[in-house]
């Protein structure tokens, strides 16, 4: 399953990369563990989350004008008072020139080839952009995070790699082709800022249990173009 989620990633032109384990106080949480005997200040702790060695990597390749998206597949190590800290493997990337609905098209893109059915919920947090980070969710568990990070252009996300192997699904059932046509009909909104198009979409879609999906095909300026499928199993 890991190798298969890291093929989708570089199918959606990804690109792998290996950062280091040990990493220098300022990138680590308090508690952290400290070697003993470290080569130097660079080396000093076990990480405790794959952003900052991404953030540095993003950073180091930041003069390249065209859009990089760079992930990582490792592990981390949680403190744990009075123990070894905890080992967890987790999926984490950083884009860099892409715009926020690029990059959160790459992790639908993932989720889709894995067939997990997934939910962002805006939720702020530190050294994340102000309504630019969202928690990642399938059903009742909680997959990780994504959002753009404070002042650098990027945006990054983490997810934790056990969660995604045990709701990965092999294979996405089908149901037959409907008999009868949709009806397609576009609708262009002016929305006010701050509006989040997800909800909108929500809305448009528990109007009528007919309404069979809602797709944002448009964006210009503060109108947004909506594309509404009708469709009744039984007739047209």
């Amino acid at each position: 399953t890991e190798n298969k989620i890291k093929n989708i990633l570089k199918g959606l032109g990804s690109t792998e990369v290996y950062t280091l384990s040990l990493v220098p106080k300022e990138f680590v949480q308090k508690e952290a563990l400290k070697l003993a005997n470290p080569l130097g200040k660079e080396t000093e702790y076990l990480r405790t989350s794959l952003k900052p060695s991404l953030n540095q990597a993003a950073l180091d390749n930041s003069g390249h004008n065209e859009a990089f998206h760079l992930f990582e597949m490792a592990n981390i190590y949680l403190p744990r008072k009075g123990r070894l800290p905890k080992e967890k493997s987790c999926l984490a990337g950083i884009f860099s020139n892409y715009s926020y609905r690029e990059a959160k098209g790459v992790i639908e893109a993932l989720f889709f080839e894995m067939n997990i059915k997934v939910s962002f919920t805006p939720e702020e947090s530190m050294g994340f952009q102000a309504s630019r980070r969202v928690v990642i969710k399938t059903g009742n568990t909680t997959l990780g995070e994504f959002g753009s990070l404070e002042n650098e252009g990027l945006i990054y996300y983490e997810l934790e790699t056990q969660l995604l192997i045990d709701n990965c699904k092999e294979f996405t059932a089908y149901k037959p082709l409907p008999k009868y046509p949709p009806q397609i009909e576009d609708i262009t909104l002016v929305l006010p800022q701050k509006t989040k198009v997800g909800k909108v979409i929500h809305s448009i879609e528990s109007v009528d249990k007919r309404i069979d999906t809602v797709e944002l095909t448009d964006i210009y300026k503060n109108a947004y173009t909506f594309r509404v499928y009708y469709q009744d199993p039984k007739k047209t």
